[in-house]
């Protein structure tokens, strides 16, 4: 399941045409991160960070962050 969220995450945050869902994608990574799914994490840091479909908060983006590098070393990069 983290997969499939983290696929239609992309897709609906990313969409080309005039209607992306920013917060609905937000919403699906953040589902996908609390499965330990480390992609996800990272982009939900990432949104988090620059404040896209959520709430712009670095301290909260950090620990996202963290979750990715917990459940995959390899993302601590």
């Amino acid at each position: 399941i983290p997969t499939a969220c983290a696929t239609l995450a992309d897709h609906v945050g990313n969409a080309k045409g005039p209607h992306p869902d920013a917060a609905r994608a937000a919403s699906l990574w953040r589902t996908a991160c609390e499965e330990q799914h480390a992609p996800s994490c990272r982009a939900l840091s990432t949104a988090t960070k620059k404040g896209r479909g959520v709430e712009k908060d670095k301290a909260l983006a950090r620990q996202y962050a963290q979750m990715a590098c917990e459940a995959d070393p390899a993302s601590c990069e």
